[in-house]
């Protein structure tokens, strides 16, 4: 189970607001009301602690070890349209990793 956080900006996606995401999918919505797709990212994985609401939603105790990924999408004129953080327990994880276009780095990211 994990517990995810997601920023996007009001006044690029005002719609979104009103759309309930528990079985639709953030991206195909994106891509029917705005026209927006994703065509790049990056994560970052740490370690923090699960507090308050984290710790509710996860059914877990405060203060246990959690990953967490924090992740940026960005369209094609390398604006952001998403910032998320994901909340996972430890010892429910497996994480995969699929690239392409290994050799395309985006440096200035960092």
């Amino acid at each position: 189970m994990t517990f995810e956080i997601a920023h996007l900006d009001y006044q690029k996606f005002p719609a979104l607001l009103g759309i309930d995401f528990n079985n639709r999918s953030l991206y195909k919505t994106l891509k029917e009301l705005y026209k927006v797709v994703p065509a790049y990212g990056h994560e970052t994985v740490s370690s923090t602690n699960a507090s308050g609401n984290v710790a509710e939603v996860l059914n877990v105790s405060e203060g246990t070890p959690l990953y967490l990924i924090s992740s940026f999408a960005y369209d094609n004129h390398d604006e952001i349209i998403e910032f998320t953080h994901q909340y996972l327990v430890g010892q429910r994880v497996q994480y995969q990793i699929k690239v392409n276009n290994i050799f395309d780095y985006r440096d200035d990211l960092e």
